[in-house]
């Protein structure tokens, strides 16, 4: 184990590489906290902090009276709030590299009709791949109308929140709508992610709008669906 790793991270870790790797299965009850902390040599409040992390991450359920239940063997992708992938995964194990990038580039219809510019348009964007543990889990694509000036700099650099860049610029992104399905990969994903032609993938597109109503991005987003699943929290009005 990794001594500069806090006790309870490390704990977390190991119970959702055992999650994944199927030595505890969907309906599964795992050890209870004094189990575990036999096992991992910790404190119950130790324990306790990392079971509670798989139960936000969607991997366990606590039921009272039954004990702890494993309720998926995928990350949960969760929409909490609108936010760049950079942001959201700025303070985890994830990530980045753009492997391509242009100014001035030519649009199909259909990324033209996504965006409300005229027919003939030149766009820019930006794909980015995102890694977990070295492997290829997400490929992201977002497509800027050229009335935002980006610059090859900016484009270029996977650090860089593409959404604080447009607020800096005078779009001040405001909300966005999404749309998620299940589709299959092609040749060229199924090369991007190391899989065979025809794995699952979930394919998220988006556009998002600034606080003039102006659209500022068409983003399209593919994650491993042997590995991802999509969480959204829905309040009632």
């Amino acid at each position: 184990m990794e001594i500069s790793k806090l006790k309870y991270i490390l704990i977390y870790e190991d119970l959702k590489k055992r999650i994944r790797k199927g030595e505890f299965v969907i309906g599964d009850l795992i050890p209870s906290e004094p189990e575990l902390g036999e096992h991992y040599n910790a404190s119950r409040i130790t324990v306790r902090r990392a079971v509670q992390m798989l139960v936000e991450d969607g991997f366990l359920q606590k039921n009272h009276g039954v004990g702890t239940i494993v309720m998926s063997n995928k990350e949960s992708l969760q929409l909490r709030s609108l936010k760049s992938f950079s942001e959201e995964q700025k303070n985890s194990d994830y990530s980045s590299k753009v492997i391509r990038y242009a100014i001035d580039a030519d649009a199909t219809t259909y990324i033209q009709s996504m965006l409300k510019v005229p027919k003939e348009s030149k766009i820019s964007f930006q794909e980015k791949l995102y890694y977990k543990d070295d492997e290829v889990i997400g490929l992201q694509r977002v497509n800027f109308p050229n009335y935002i000036n980006f610059t090859d700099q900016e484009l270029e650099n996977e650090y860089l929140s593409l959404y604080k860049l447009c607020e800096e610029k005078g779009y001040k992104v405001k909300n966005a709508e999404e749309t998620i399905e299940s589709v299959v990969s092609d040749s060229t994903l199924s090369e991007y992610f190391g899989i065979p032609v025809g794995s699952p993938l979930l394919h998220i597109k988006r556009v998002t709008i600034d606080s003039m109503n102006r659209i500022v991005e068409f983003a399209e987003i593919y994650y491993r669906g042997d590995k991802y699943q999509y969480k959204v929290s829905l309040e009632s009005e």
